[in-house]
């Protein structure tokens, strides 16, 4: 066909179009890699599991200052980092190839009246 717009892999130009959509549908099947800080804590390993029930990669980052290794301790697909994000070798490693981080540290105080 003459005068047919082709790519540079031979394909005529309509085949772009399709490609296109193909590799972003493709990309979005892909798992996304989730990095949780406190990830063991209460409302941490309540998001991890959410997150690991939708099928996502989870990496979870705490340094068990108040959270406990057994919140998530059933969860075995979940890459555990024990340290401090404060530590810099801690923190290269917790954000290594992550997409998303999540940050569920709360510190949950209560207020007494007397």
């Amino acid at each position: 066909m003459a005068g047919r717009r082709r790519t540079e892999f031979g394909l005529s130009a309509d085949c772009d179009a399709f490609l296109s959509a193909l590799f972003l549908l493709s990309s979005r099947l892909m798992m996304a890699t989730y990095l949780v800080t406190g990830g063991a804590g209460f409302i941490g390993s309540h998001l991890v599991e959410e997150l690991v029930r939708r099928g996502e990669r989870v990496r979870v980052v705490d340094n068990l200052s108040t959270g406990k290794r057994q919140n998530i301790a059933h969860l075995t697909s979940v890459e555990f980092v024990e340290g401090d994000l404060a530590d810099p070798h801690v923190a290269q490693r917790a954000v290594a190839g992550i997409e998303y981080r999540i940050r569920s540290r709360r510190t949950a105080r209560t207020s007494t009246r007397r």
